[in-house]
């Protein structure tokens, strides 16, 4: 440990400090505290430079006629000025997902039954326990906790060995039935285990809801189980299933509003029709936002970013656009959009994209009288002979 690190020193009386050295001492020890934080200082350093701290704003609020009626230390913070509050350094441990999932907060991924939101919370799940990146951003390594109530022991099994679980990953596992006292004892397993991530499959199954549609009794019922995750810096990931007929990603979630109010960030995932690929998107309160990317799963099982949710529309589109024109070569864009139905916008792109891989080939100027025609690479070759057969042709006419 650095010799800079603050150590444990016997408290001073505060009765011998004026009030202006009151609280120049105030603001040394909350330098200190931070300080030790940020660079590991000792449990009980930290510990004792706090109630030091508190003894001595407990004195100056005395002093000012403000404090507690018994007189007594207890914590009675004073507010942060701008200055203060700007250069407070930031928690290196808050965020367990980089800029997504943050410590002692909660977060609620919804989707629709068989799209994937368990593969994905168990990819998820695998990654923080080994330190490993997820998505394209960092994690903070640390033990996780999967609760799954809708899967049996040897289907939980079969996932987790798509990703190479083993004996060693501080993974810790539960499925089947939960007590009737399931917040006491999910948290207990917590905080026995150290546990910095914990995925509850699926959130009904847990709080066991009468009514999901009740705001208050969403609130009330989950209040608990998040404040204790609160005090132990453990983030908790519900999962929970999207309705049949939602037209707004962000308000898919089967039952009340108050399901996206209890989450700090919300994650909604699904399919593209008539692809493998799913298409995630965010409403965080802090981080940064994943605007519609699309996923997949790759050659090792893992999920991985491909790209946009355009970037995924065009690649559904590319085959449809080469079967078309195998079928109707030197059709026009317009006869390619009337063929295939989805959003011109995208088809155009992708059209254009087959041209850049050089898969597409196309005649014309684009201008009145003188239309684009589209054909595959390979079904123009003929074209220049055909030109100089018709040439000869008139030539010999003459």
């Amino acid at each position: 440990m650095s010799d800079d690190l603050p150590t444990i020193k016997a408290h001073p009386d505060f009765d011998s400090f004026s009030s202006d050295e009151l609280k120049i001492h105030i603001r040394s020890l909350e330098e200190q505290v931070n300080f030790g934080q940020v660079h590991g200082a000792e449990h009980l350093v930290i510990v004792s430079l706090i109630q030091e701290r508190r003894s001595a704003q407990a004195e100056l609020a005395r002093r000012n006629g403000l404090g507690p009626p018994n007189q007594q230390p207890e914590f009675w913070p004073e507010f942060l000025n701008a200055k203060d509050f700007l250069s407070k350094p930031e928690d290196p441990q808050r965020w367990i997902w980089e800029d997504c999932l943050a410590a002692g907060v909660a977060s609620i991924l919804v989707a629709k039954p068989k799209v994937g939101k368990s593969f994905l919370a168990t990819n998820l799940a695998i990654a923080i326990a080994r330190g490993y990146p997820f998505l394209a951003r960092g994690v903070t390594q640390g033990p996780v906790a999967y609760l799954s109530l809708d899967a049996t022991h040897d289907e939980m099994r079969d996932v987790f060995k798509i990703f190479g679980l083993k004996d060693s990953d501080p993974i810790f596992i539960h499925t089947g039935r939960a007590p009737v006292k399931a917040q006491k004892w999910v948290m207990e397993q917590v905080g026995k285990n150290g546990v910095k991530l914990l995925i509850v499959d699926t959130l009904q199954k847990v709080f066991r809801f009468q009514n999901i549609n009740d705001y208050s009794e969403i609130n009330n019922a989950t209040e608990p189980l998040l404040s204790a995750a609160k005090e132990q810096g453990c983030h908790v990931m519900f999962l929970h299933h999207a309705g049949k007929e939602s037209r707004d990603d962000l308000d898919s979630a089967i039952g009340s509003t108050g399901l996206r109010g209890l989450a700090y960030t919300y994650l909604h995932l699904k399919r593209l029709s008539e692809s493998t690929q799913r298409i995630l998107r965010t409403d965080q309160r802090g981080g940064r936002n994943f605007d519609e990317i699309a996923i997949s799963d790759g050659k090792d099982g893992w999920i991985e970013k491909i790209g946009t949710r355009m970037d995924a529309e065009i690649e559904i589109f590319k085959p449809q656009i080469i079967e078309f024109l195998e079928e109707q070569p030197g059709a026009q864009e317009k006869e390619i959009h009337m063929a295939i139905p989805g959003q011109g916008r995208i088809m155009s792109r992708a059209l254009r994209a087959l041209m850049k891989l050089r898969e597409v080939e196309r005649t014309g100027t684009g201008k009145r009288g003188n239309a684009f025609h589209y054909y595959l690479a390979g079904q123009l070759i003929q074209e220049p002979e055909k030109e100089e057969e018709k040439e000869r042709s008139l030539f010999q006419a003459k």
